[in-house]
């Protein structure tokens, strides 16, 4: 007998350009065979033709102009990369109209780790209707939205008529909630405005998903949540002592697990983490997502590929690619990832793959906002705590 078929029940929507990444790809307005103006997505989103004018996409539809110079914005990126891993229907709407190469274009998320067969890409530039860019794309929503029973629709967007013509959509599907977000230059993320219910509560996000379910994800429950103690943030199991280390070496130490805290210490070294500033944020989140180096399973997550480790790593997507650096199968054997040997491992693996990817300079790692939005999401869980801690080692690093 076949399964029945489980169809997500999320839609998520992200704009490309100035969105996901940042290009200084230009839009150029024609009037008598002339280049009258060259505007930047931002500014061609609001711009209106006035007569005589008309768009050129040239410059649009260049692959490797994109591929070679869109430079990523990194929370957002983390986020699209989030909403795939949690099975939400991911889907892309640009201004854009097909490029000249189209597996160069993928290419370009490709390499930052998305995985493109999981998203599609509508494009509003091929479409022939004489409406303006935030009329296109709500078109292509409503056929979205037409082609499932979607308990939530999310758009992220840098262009507030992009939003506003988004919203405007839940008069017609009221069975659906709507979440609009606004992306700023930096990737930080704010409600656009109130939907069908009363979500002040998140009126600003740093811009990248929590490490469950994402922002856009969150739901109304998030609003009965009383503010994190440290209770309701500690992991249910304790390390296996027989996995800590002996204490040695004259390492400096804050936590109160010397030992793990040590192992720790030694494993970052031991792969390349010596910068002082780089070692201190290893070791500042390392700590705070441990608990103080004592419990490797977050309290009240019963996912089976929920956060276990040293950094908490979430969905079986993550769990797949830390397996061969970790060299056990952690889709087979999941709670492996909470053993101390396994998630000293997955951290190295992690910082090098995901927080090295986007913080590569001294200076960088001083920025405890820019590598917490890396490691666990845009609400900051624990960024106060995150930030003592780094400064702490530091001072003794």
């Amino acid at each position: 007998m076949k399964a029945a078929e489980i169809r997500p029940s999320k839609l998520v929507i992200f704009d490309i350009d100035d969105t996901l990444v940042h290009t200084q790809t230009k839009v150029h307005v024609i009037k008598d065979g002339q280049v009258v103006k060259s505007l930047n997505s931002h500014d061609f989103t609001h711009y209106k033709l006035q007569p005589g004018e008309s768009f050129d996409f040239g410059d649009f539809r260049d692959a490797q102009e994109f591929f070679a110079n869109a430079k990523p914005i990194i929370p957002m990126m983390h986020q699209l990369k989030r909403d795939i891993a949690t099975g939400n229907r991911v889907v892309m709407v640009t201004a854009r109209a097909d490029f000249d190469d189209r597996e160069l274009f993928l290419d370009t998320f490709r390499k930052y780790g998305v995985d493109m067969s999981r998203v599609h890409v509508y494009r509003a530039g091929n479409m022939t209707q004489k409406v303006q860019t935030e009329e296109k794309k709500k078109i292509i929503i409503r056929r979205l939205l037409d082609q499932g029973d979607y308990t939530k629709a999310i758009m992220y967007d840098d262009a507030v008529p992009n939003l506003e013509s988004f919203v405007e959509l839940k008069k017609e599907y009221p069975k659906t909630r709507f979440y609009a977000w606004h992306v700023s230059p930096e990737g930080e993320v704010s409600e656009y405005t109130r939907t069908n219910e009363d979500i002040s509560r998140r009126g600003f996000l740093g811009g990248l998903a929590g490490a469950a379910a994402g922002v856009a994800a969150a739901d109304a429950e998030a609003a009965k949540k009383k503010p994190a103690d440290k209770n309701a943030q500690a992991m249910n199991t304790k390390i296996d002592p027989k996995y800590q280390l002996a204490q040695g070496d004259d390492l400096p130490v804050l936590s109160n697990n010397p030992r793990v805290e040590i192992a720790v210490q030694k494993a970052a070294k031991a792969h390349g983490i010596t910068n002082p500033a780089e070692l201190a944020q290893f070791m500042a989140q390392t700590n705070h997502e441990s608990w103080d180096f004592t419990k490797l399973y977050q309290v009240g997550d019963k996912r089976v590929y929920g956060g276990k480790g040293l950094i908490q790593l979430t969905g079986k997507q993550n769990y797949a690619a830390a397996s061969k650096f970790a060299g056990v199968d952690l889709v087979r054997n999941p709670n492996e990832a909470a053993k101390l040997g396994t998630a000293l491992k997955i951290a190295i693996w992690f910082w090098k793959n995901e927080v090295r990817r986007y913080a590569k300079s001294p200076q960088q790692f001083m920025d405890t906002r820019l590598i917490t939005r890396i490691v666990n999401g845009p609400d900051m869980n624990g960024l106060k705590d995150r930030e003592e801690k780094f400064k702490r080692y530091l001072s003794i690093l």
